[in-house]
This record gives C-alpha cells, sequence and structure tokens, in this order.
C-alpha cells in the first residue's frame, strides 16, 4: 500500500463515518466519489476495501494517541495520568463511535486489519502499559509497589482499560445518548481507573 498524500488523507478521514459503516459497506468506487477523486486514484493507493480501511482505521489510532500523549503529565501519579489518557482517549473516540465499531470489527478480521491492531496495540497499548508500570512500581496504582507482576499481567489491564472505554462509548451510542458529553469521558475514565487500582 502506498501512502497517500495529506490532503488526500485529510478527505479519507473526514469521510470515515460513511466509509466505516458496517451496513452496506461502499466498496472503492462509492469510497473515490465520497471524497471527491478519481476511482484510480484510490485504486493507485489502495489494493481494495480492506487495505482502505486499514489505513483510516491506523490513521484515527495515531491521532488518538497524540491527544492522548498531550494529555499525558509525566510528573502527575500515575492514577492522576490514567484518569486524563482515558479521558482524552473517551473523549476522542465520542465524537467518533465509528472508530469503535471498526476496532471490533479488526479484531475479527484477518489481513491488513491485523496491522491495524498491532498499531493500536504498539500506540495506545504500549502508552498505557507504561503508566500501569510506572504506577505499579511506585505503589500509586495499589497498596505496596508491585515490581514482580509481569508483562502479561500489565498488558492485561492495558486491554482491560482501552476494552472498557471502547465498550463505554459503544453502548451509549447504541442508547443514542450523547458520546460527546465532556462528563460522559471524564467519569468513564475514573471509573476504569478506580476499577484499575481496586485490584
Amino acid at each position: 500500500m502506498r501512502t497517500p498524500p495529506p490532503d488526500l488523507t485529510d478527505r479519507l478521514l473526514n469521510a470515515s463515518a460513511e466509509l466505516l459503516r458496517t451496513e452496506d459497506p461502499p466498496q472503492l468506487t462509492e469510497a473515490a466519489r465520497l471524497v471527491g477523486v478519481a476511482r484510480a486514484t484510490l485504486y493507485y493507493y489502495f489494493a481494495g476495501r480492506e487495505d482502505l480501511l486499514a489505513f483510516i482505521l491506523a490513521a484515527h489510532v495515531r491521532e488518538g494517541g497524540q491527544l492522548m500523549a498531550a494529555a499525558d503529565d509525566e510528573a502527575l501519579p500515575a492514577p492522576d495520568r490514567l484518569r486524563a489518557v482515558l479521558t482524552a482517549m473517551c473523549s476522542y473516540l465520542g465524537t467518533r463511535p465509528f472508530v469503535c465499531t471498526g476496532l471490533l470489527t479488526a479484531a475479527g478480521a484477518g489481513g491488513r486489519m491485523h496491522e491495524v491492531l498491532a498499531a493500536n496495540d504498539a500506540v495506545i497499548g504500549a502508552h498505557l502499559r507504561r503508566i500501569l508500570q510506572e504506577g505499579l512500581n511506585a505503589g500509586t496504582l495499589g497498596d505496596t509497589p508491585q515490581p514482580s507482576l509481569d508483562a502479561t499481567d500489565i498488558a492485561d489491564a492495558a486491554n482491560a482499560a482501552m476494552g472498557a472505554i471502547l465498550l463505554a462509548v459503544l453502548g451509549r451510542a447504541a442508547a443514542t445518548l450523547n458520546t460527546t458529553e465532556p462528563d460522559f469521558a471524564t467519569k468513564a475514565a475514573a471509573r476504569v481507573v478506580d476499577g484499575l487500582r481496586a485490584r
């Protein structure tokens, strides 16, 4: 897959809600019409629909990861850092619930979608694992320092946090509730962190 230029990338991301829809998903011909480019342009950059969706989802993962990184104040204790980055994650997904659906679809698919999950793990998962490990080592995520916890324990906790936020957004969206309420993101993140501290 070739990397599209910034202008085309912006167009694709702006049309994500339509391009990632699960009912009657658009093929490349319709995708080209949606973003206002020639069909040949999309075929130049993408081998097919799966390529296109993998590119869009990975771009959203990177964009969301940048917002999480910007919200992370390393001078704060781990629980505060976790609340901040998970609030940022929830806020990002709250304005783009279709990304949640796309990520869940990727989890059950093969081929290029595995690259999306790898990108998610490298960007979002790695960030959460770092904070969790530092908090456990410092004893700020439990009663005592826990340096003996292994990488699998930390990875499971990070995955649980990501999954909780993802499903919180999807649940709200399915109930046709406002997923962009600032209070929603703050409370969802706080509940996840409280759960992680009560190990």
